[in-house]
Parts: structure tokens; sequence; C-alpha cells
């Protein structure tokens, strides 16, 4: 998937952002007691199975490269950490299932209480979220915000998020895009067209019928290799700051323990070199070298 398709990759987004993901955890000041791997599941902590499936219902969207669907089953850097999080929290693959969902949906389901999901993958915090959500204090991934435009476009760079005041710019249904860029919407500097997911919006600029879309860096270099649109599409930096993507529970599900054992587990896999292990199967060393971003 995402591993050696360097075509688009500005190098320095790359570095500041895995070293930002990594980097977060040794600040994170959760203590690591000398505990066995396999956790054992307290009856309270049973509890947290009340969707009706009898499994604990992770949520999810296809977002490649970190999250995305192969032959029926969630693929991905970010769904390999998941899975061993739950590993050592003492679930098994059959404890728990990871749905696809529209990112809508997603929206719809945890804002109504419904005990359908619970938990959410990859998402930010926002105060409209925070109303009916839980968020990890352990960051899940940092995403740099780009822009994509044709090559015919004479868009060359984006000094401030005034300039895009003259485009009408694509964006999804319920995503946020941080507070720089939904504030910019909100105050109306920024003339959007929604739609529910990036292939519609992909779809649209490659037709003209809007003129820049606003994405995830990886999402964006993994969708135009994909698609082949390396000779039609080009990314543009934002001047935002990377966004922090976290893992939420529905605050009607009161998993309040769940998400303390979930923020634990995360520090300890970022200390004993787990997460960088799983991000080397998804990034060329040859391109980014890791080792010289990540101090342990």
């Amino acid at each position: 998937m995402f591993k050696g398709g360097d075509k688009v990759k500005p190098r320095w987004i790359i570095l500041i952002t895995i070293a930002l993901f990594v980097g977060i955890f040794s600040f994170a000041g959760c203590s690591t007691n000398q505990e066995s791997e396999k956790q054992i599941i307290s009856e309270d902590e049973t509890k947290i199975i009340s969707n009706g499936s009898e499994k604990f219902r992770i949520a999810a969207m296809d977002y490649p490269p970190i999250e995305f669907v192969e032959e029926g089953e969630f693929k991905g850097a970010g769904i390999e950490v998941i899975r061993e999080v739950m590993k050592r929290m003492g679930y098994k693959h059959s404890d728990y299932e990871i749905v696809e969902y529209p990112w809508s949906r997603i929206i719809e389901i945890t804002q109504s209480g419904s005990d359908e999901i619970d938990m959410v993958l990859d998402i930010y915090e926002t105060t409209e979220r925070s109303v009916y959500l839980d968020f990890s204090t352990i960051p899940y991934m940092y995403y740099p915000q780009v822009m994509i435009t044709r090559k015919t476009t004479d868009i060359d760079s984006i000094e401030t998020l005034e300039d895009l005041r003259p485009y009408t710019v694509g964006t999804v249904k319920h995503y946020s895009y941080g507070p720089e860029i939904d504030n910019a919407i909100k105050d109306g500097l920024i003339s959007i067209e929604e739609v529910f997911d990036s292939d519609q919006n992909l779809t649209k600029l490659i037709s003209g019928r809007v003129d820049i879309v606003i994405e995830g860096y990886y999402n964006a270099v993994e969708v135009i290799q994909e698609k082949g649109y390396e000779d039609d599409l080009k990314i543009i930096e934002l001047p935002v700051v990377p966004l922090k993507s976290y893992v939420a529970f529905p605050k009607s599900k009161q998993l309040d323990e769940f998400r303390k054992k979930y923020d634990k587990t995360m520090t300890e896999m970022s200390k004993d070199g787990t997460i960088k292990e799983i991000f080397e199967k998804y990034y060329d060393e040859n391109t980014i070298n890791i080792e010289s971003m990540i101090d342990y």
C-alpha cells in the first residue's frame, strides 16, 4: 500500500508527524509496573459488551493507509496498533470486532446515545463531540492537513487560509479539519461543498466541480496513487498545525476505566518499541529514517 510510494511525499511533513506521533508518549507520565502482558478482564469490564452483538464493537471507516479494508478485513498501521492494544489488555480477536461505517453514520450513532458502538477509531476531538464522547488522552495518530488540486490550476502555494477565499473547497460531511479550518468554514472564509466520502470529493475535483479538496496527508497520497491520478492532481501544504487524532468512547457506555487502561497500554507500547516496529512495515526506511526521529 503506502510503503515505497514517495513521489509526492514532502519529507519534512513525514518527519515531523511521525516524530510527534511517537514522541508524545514519552511525556504521557504513565508509570509502567511489571505486570503480566495479558491482563485478566474483570467482571466490571465485561459489562462493556452491551451493544447486542456480544462483542466489543470498534467503529472505523476505510481511510487508507492508516485503516483500510482488504478482502473484507480491516488492515493498516493503525489497525495493527489497536489489535496489539486489545491483546495486551486481555482481549482475544473473538472478543471484539472492527466494523466499517461511513463517517457520517459513526457521528450520528454516537451522538444519538445508541449502544451500537463501543469505541471509535481515528477521530479528532472537538468541543461539540466532547459532549457525547470521551476521548483518549494519548493520541492515536497525527495528521498534517493538505489540499489537493488539479495540476492545471495556477494554485502553487497557500500562505494563509484567506488565500482559499476565491475557491470552492470540497469537504466531507461531519468531518473536522481542525479548529483553524473549521472556524474558517464557520466564518464564511472558505466556501465549501459537502459530500459523504473522500472518493466523491476526488471525482468532483477531477471533473472541475470543485477547485480544492482538503484531506489528511497520508490519505491524499494513498488515494492519488491508488487511482492513478499522479499526472492530474497535486498536493499543497496548508498553513495549519498537524492534527491529533484519538480514539473515543460514547459517554453513555461509561468506559472511563477501559480508556485509562488503553492510554496506559499505548504508552507502554511506545516505550518498548512496538509502535515503531509497526510503522516500519508501512513506511519506506530508505526514504524515512525512523530511527533518527525517535528517541526512546
